[in-house]
């Protein structure tokens, strides 16, 4: 067990919600925080604002990539500019914001810069892990592991990660 939960936001487009709930459920049974707008946010709050302040109060950013998000105008769009914005103030070595494709698709130029996930893939997930596991031992100066090696999601999760037309 982690002493310290990560706090995980999840930038994603409205239509690729089935997918980033399971990511993250995923990410919750490994002992991360994820951050989940429509879990989040109260009815009555400025979602805007509250999306916002909890990008500022993260640990790490997941911008989730589909065909669907990087071609769609709209907030999302607003949202990956503000998370650029947070990205561009944390020091030059650490890993804030990660690129993670939900299905083969292009990465936007303006996160070119940043290595991407394939979380369709077969390693991805365990690639993700790793780099959790980093970002916990850079906050907590340790070297403990995020994760345990066994996982607490279902296969229909693992399912709606890696569906490429019902997203």
């Amino acid at each position: 067990m982690i002493p310290r939960s990560l706090r995980v936001f999840l930038c994603h487009s409205s239509g690729d919600k089935d997918a980033v709930r399971a990511l993250s459920k995923r990410l919750r049974a490994e002992g991360a925080e994820p951050w989940l707008d429509e879990e989040q946010i109260l009815p009555g709050q400025d979602w805007e604002s509250e999306i916002y302040q909890a990008v500022r109060d993260t640990d790490i950013v997941l911008v989730c990539l589909s065909q669907h998000s990087i071609n769609k105008r709209g907030f999302v769009q607003k949202e990956i500019r503000a998370v650029l914005n947070v990205a561009d103030e944390q020091p030059q070595d650490a890993i804030f914001l990660v690129p993670c494709k939900l299905e083969d698709c292009d990465v936007p130029d303006r996160l070119r810069r940043y290595h991407w996930v394939e979380l369709f893939s077969d390693d991805g997930f365990e690639k993700l892990k790793q780099t959790l596991a980093h970002c916990v031992a850079r906050i907590e100066g340790s070297n403990r592991p995020l994760v345990p090696t066994d996982s607490a999601y279902s296969d229909r999760d693992e399912r709606a990660i890696s569906r490429t037309k019902d997203i």
